[in-house]
Formats: structure tokens, sequence, C-alpha cells
């Protein structure tokens, strides 16, 4: 195959291939785009990738798709020797271990780069600041530690940013929210802390999702998170976080699914959440949230509502989602809780009496009771 030498695309994916890559690919000079993905090719070997080497002699290459395979042993350092016409590196659902090459920054023309759900160890080098055309960043489930470069900031045309699931440290950069084409932006799993920078939460482009949760990020969601108007998913659960609810959450008007459960929150559910007429669902389970259980949540096409193990008092609504008990959650420290449906086995709430019904007779009557006496006593005194 490698004595094709005017092959310009070499694509077998979908297949059942497996065994070594030849180490003379790189005799097809004028390759543009080699995908072998969702194959069996290697065999967990450290010399499986060693076939890259060769590659760098196609200095038409543009498109490096490899993942979903079996190849192990180390990521090469020749990766970053690559083309520098290289516009796509897929490397994902390997065996492949160590770093990302400092190098990495070479790749100037990079605009996706994917090494998701493999055993990439190390940190992400701060040269990925230098990869200025980058738009997909995706190295989630991998087991990359340190803290996110500050030089991310440089990508200002990145959209989608996934690297949940890995041991990241520290805060997020603030310098991430320079990013102002993010759609979407995943960091859950990992071990990051400190305050929710109000650049990244403000980020208006943000328009599938914003994941934030499983991390050790304390304070309050800063009042920014109402500049995501356009934004699908928010989840920021499973962190530290207190405060009450931001009002500004209301002008999440596009929002579909909100969840916050697992945090130190406090306060009342503010009205402004009645905005989220798309909403389908929501968890504020696991917070310390107190007050009554707005009725308006009834009205909103909720699909799944978790308040359990809050501090709500007052009796819960029967409209709209709160008839439904596959789909509702108030069990827990919502001890004050009364009423709704049968099936929650609340008690009954308290005959409320209005102020009109407060006595058994009205205030008229009443004086006519103590004035009547005196006027026939009165009139019988006269008469005598």
């Amino acid at each position: 195959m490698a004595n094709a030498s005017g092959l310009l695309l070499l694509d077998m994916p979908w297949n059942d291939f497996g065994g070594p890559i030849p180490t003379n690919l790189g005799n097809l000079r004028d390759l543009k785009r080699l995908g072998l993905d969702e194959n069996r090719f290697g065999s967990n070997k450290p010399d499986d990738l060693s076939f890259i080497g060769s590659l760098t002699n196609c200095t038409n290459l543009r498109k490096l798709i490899l993942s979903e395979n079996q190849f192990g042993g180390v990521l090469p350092g020749s990766i970053a020797n690559l083309s520098s016409k290289l516009e796509e590196l897929w490397l994902g659902r390997n065996k492949i271990s160590g770093s990302i090459p400092q190098e990495i920054g070479n790749l100037n023309n990079l605009y996706f780069l994917e090494i998701i759900d493999s055993m990439i160890s190390g940190s992400i080098p701060e040269s990925i600041g230098k990869l200025s055309k980058l738009q997909q960043l995706r190295i989630e489930v991998n087991n990359i530690s340190g803290k996110i470069p500050p030089s991310i900031g440089n990508i200002t045309g990145l959209s989608l940013v996934s690297a949940a699931e890995n041991m990241l440290e520290g805060s997020i950069p603030a310098e991430l929210g320079n990013c102002t084409n993010l759609q979407a932006l995943y960091l859950g799993n990992n071990r990051l802390i400190g305050l929710i920078p109000e650049q990244v939460i403000g980020i208006s482009s943000l328009s599938t999702a914003l994941f934030l949760d499983l991390n050790g990020f304390t304070g309050p969601i800063p009042s920014q998170v109402g500049n995501l108007k356009n934004l699908g998913a928010l989840s920021i659960s499973g962190n530290k976080l207190t405060g009450e609810l931001p009002s500004a959450l209301g002008d999440c008007q596009v929002l579909e699914y909100l969840d916050l459960h697992g945090n130190f929150l406090d306060g009342a559910i503010p009205s402004s959440l009645d905005q989220l007429k798309g909403i389908q669902e929501l968890d504020l389970s696991q917070n310390n949230l107190s007050g009554q259980i707005p009725e308006f949540l009834g009205k909103l096409p909720l699909m799944r509502l978790n308040l359990s193990h809050n501090m709500f008092e007052g009796e819960v609504p029967k409209v709209g989602v709160f008839n439904n008990i596959s789909a509702l959650s108030v069990v827990g420290k919502n001890m004050k809780l009364c009423g709704g449906m049968q099936p929650l086995h609340l008690p009954a709430c308290p005959i409320k009496f209005s102020k009109k019904n407060k006595r058994p007779f009205p205030d008229k009557m009443i004086l006519l009771f103590i004035i009547l006496p005196i006027v026939l006593l009165f009139s019988y005194q006269k008469n005598l």
C-alpha cells in the first residue's frame, strides 16, 4: 500500500481490521487523510504508534483519525512533528498513555483535537494556547492533572471544551472568559476549587451546556449567570456553593435542564424562576433551601422535579408536576411540608381561617349583644 505514492485519501473506518499499522506509510507523501477509526488496529503494545513517526513525511496531511482501536503505548512526541497543515487529530478510545507533548503547539492549523477515554496523564501544556485556530478540544475521561493553563484564553475561537472526568486541580482561569465563541464547557468530575469566575459563567455565547458538577467550588453562584440567555443545560451540582439562588437565573429562559443539587444553598426559591418556560428537569435537592414551595413550579413544563432534603415548609401544590408521583421528590429534611397528593403521605395542612371567619359572630353582632342589655336596663328603670 505504501507503494501507491499518489494516494491522497486512505479511509477504512467501521470495519473489523486488526494488526499493526505498517511503518512505511510515510512514503505516501501526498496523503491528505488517514482514517482508521473504529477497527481493531494495534494490540495494546508499547510500539503500536511507532508508525506515526513515518507520517511526519506526509507534509499535506490534514486529517489523522485513529480513534476507537486497540492502540497502546505512550503518545509519541513525534505527534507534534506532523504536518503543519494538520486540521483534525482523533486519538480517543484507545489504550494510549503518556502526556500531551509540550510541542503540540506546533500544529498551528489544528481546529479539532480529540483524545478522549484513554489513559493520558500529565498536565495540559501551556503551549495549547498557540493553537489559535482550535475550535474543539476534547480530552475527557483521562488521568490529566495539574491546572488549566491560562493560555487557553488565547484560543478565542473555541466552541467546545470538554475536560470532564480527569484530575484537574486549582481554579478555573478567568482568561477562559476570553473565549467568547464558546458554546459548550464540560469540566465536571475533577478536583477544581475556588470561586466560579464571573467571566466564565457569564460567557453569553454558551448555548449547549455548562457542566461544572462534582468539583469543590465554593462561594455563591455569580449573578452573571443571567447572561446565559441561550443556554440549554446547566449543572453545578456536587460542589460547596453557598448563598441564595440568584434571581438572575430567571433570565436563562431557554434552560431545559438545571441541576444544583448537593450544595449548601439557602433561602427561598426566587419568584423569577417562573420565567423558565422551557424547563423540563429541575434538581435543587440536598441543599438548605427553605420557605414555601412556590405554586408556579406546577405551571412549568417540568418532567422531573427534585426538592428533597431541604427545609421547605407549608402546603405542597397540587398542579402540574406535583400530580405526578414518579416525577416528584420532596423526601428528606422537609419535615414541615403538608398536603399534596395522597401518595406523598404527608400530614394534612391545618385549616386556615380567613380574617372574616376568625370570630364565630360578626363584630356588629357582638356589639349588639353588649349594647342591647344596657338599653333594656335603662328602659326598665325609666318605666319604674
